[in-house]
């Protein structure tokens, strides 16, 4: 982004004296660039996003240069402030964006599928576990009479803005013959 700079000239005289007692007057000229910087106003943004990067509210204003600011977490429905920004106060000397990051309320939701592994077919009923945004948790494999876990890993995730769905595989259990 470009600024126009405005120019400002100035000239500077001293009186210089010879030997011989005669006064020269002798002139310096010269051009002050960039001086507009010092008197300009300057955008303060304050944008109020989600932690997807959905914005949900943006203030901008104009600041003179050098000027402090504050600025302040919002109140959003259905919304809680999840990170707040290191330069929400500071000090105008060029543009300044200043990020408020929120987390949704709304509850999230992660489906668990119980699966036979030859035959694909459902074993039990899908679980659905829910929670708020970037809560953790943990799917721990459940028993089933007659069948063994493939890979009895426990799954550990976080709730995201997307339905996340997780498949458990067992295998029949064969019993010696006695």
């Amino acid at each position: 982004k470009l600024k126009q700079r405005q120019q400002f000239s100035f000239a500077i005289y001293r009186d210089l004296t010879t030997k011989d007692n005669q006064v020269i007057r002798s002139y310096k000229y010269g051009n002050i660039v960039g001086i507009s910087s010092l008197l300009a106003k300057y955008n303060l943004t304050t944008i109020y996003k989600d932690i997807y990067n959905v914005q949900l509210d943006k203030q901008t204003e104009k600041k003179e240069y050098n000027s402090s600011y504050e600025t302040i977490a919002k109140e959003i429905n259905g919304y809680e402030l999840f990170l707040e920004p290191k330069n929400k106060n500071g000090i105008i000397l060029s543009d300044t964006l200043v990020e408020y990051i929120y987390k949704s309320l709304e509850e999230r939701r992660a489906i668990i599928h119980y699966y036979e592994e030859k035959t694909k077919n459902k074993l039990k009923e899908d679980k659905i576990i829910t929670g708020k945004d970037l809560e953790e948790f943990e799917i721990i494999p459940i028993k089933i009479e007659g069948y063994e876990v493939v890979d009895d890993k426990v799954i550990k995730g976080a709730f995201k803005k997307d339905v996340q769905e997780f498949e458990i595989y067992y295998r029949k259990v064969i019993l010696p013959v006695v």
